[in-house]
């Protein structure tokens, strides 16, 4: 009897299929055309970072394509990649424009992702696809792929040990002890996640994705001053960055501290990297203490943006801040 071939091995992609996250209208048109000769497919375009996550969480997507531009930065996207395990193990490509060039040591720490400088032409574009596609259907990214798809299949338990054997691996094991940290905080395990995180952070103190996991935990576990305290570790050695102000602002608000809350998005705005959701949310920071002149500049003089800010000032049960309306 002949000998039977081999099983072939699983193929890393439940789908070769990609979103791309963008405020362009037809950029995701031109991707369609250069991804489709190696058989992958772009099945939609969003500008909204939630539906970008909710995509990759349920593993309906495996592969990000980022279209930065002002009103939507690319590290915004993938700093929310990496608050779900599935985020964390999905590969990205980030077009980058000339003002996101201070963020990126930043963005290469916090997904590894395949970067390429705008303007986009195909001679850029499809050799850095073509890379990372090649990088994570081999190891060691290709364990973390297996472990994706055992999360989507249902297969926790499996999954959970695949990632714990990377934790040694010189080249993945902060991926593998974020997404691990993630499933223990699931399980309510925090003090293994923050045990987990630590020895990781321990190796490279200066890793801002292991800094970002760490302040997220600590805010989860209602330790806001702990998460202060790694934020501004991470401000201090990417000082070009802005990537963690939003998770300073976040932060020094659950400390009650809307001064320097108010000084982080001050940063922002005199950088000109203020997009208009951190800008009405800045203007409401002002309002709430009771700087309304500043507020109204903060807009711009956008008279009825800021009479629907008072308006809903005036109308809400509770602090302003709660009231999701302006950000919307």
């Amino acid at each position: 009897m002949a000998t039977p071939p081999p099983p072939r091995k699983k193929s890393p992609w439940a789908k070769q299929e990609a979103l791309v996250v963008s405020d362009s209208t037809n950029i995701h048109m031109m991707l369609r055309e250069l991804i489709r000769p190696y058989s992958w497919k772009v099945i939609d375009n969003t500008s909204s970072i939630v539906d970008c996550m909710e995509r990759v969480s349920s593993g309906a997507v495996s592969l990000v394509i980022i279209d930065d531009s002002q009103n939507l930065p690319a590290i915004r996207t993938i700093r929310a990649m990496t608050t779900e395990t599935m985020g964390i193990l999905t590969p990205v490509l980030a077009m980058l424009s000339e003002s996101s060039k201070n963020e990126i040591l930043a963005i290469k720490q916090l997904g590894r992702p395949e970067i390429i400088e705008k303007p986009l032409t195909p001679s850029k574009f499809v050799p850095g696809f073509v890379n990372l596609i090649k990088a994570w259907e081999k190891e060691p990214f290709l364990s973390l792929r297996y472990a994706a798809l055992e999360f989507m299949e249902g297969n926790g338990a499996s999954g959970v040990r695949m990632l714990s054997s990377q934790l040694e691996n010189k080249e993945i094991y902060s991926f593998a002890a974020r997404a691990l940290a993630l499933k223990f905080r699931a399980a309510g395990r925090l003090k293994d996640a923050e045990a987990l995180l630590l020895a990781s952070f321990k190796r490279n103190p200066r890793n801002i994705a292991l800094i970002f996991s760490l302040a997220d935990l600590y805010n989860a576990a209602a330790m806001p001053h702990l998460a202060k305290k790694f934020l501004l570790m991470a401000r201090n050695s990417y000082l070009s960055s802005l990537c963690m102000i939003p998770d300073l602002v976040q932060t020094t608000i659950n400390l009650g501290q809307l001064d320097e809350a108010i000084r982080h998005l001050m940063s922002l705005h005199h950088s000109g990297h203020m997009d208009e959701t951190s800008m009405t949310y800045l203007a409401r920071l002002l309002w709430a203490e009771g700087r309304e002149e500043e507020s109204e500049r903060i807009l711009g003089g956008n008279r009825n943006l800021y009479k629907k800010l008072v308006q809903s000032w005036q109308a809400a049960e509770s602090a302003p801040l709660n009231n999701s309306s302006l950000a919307s």
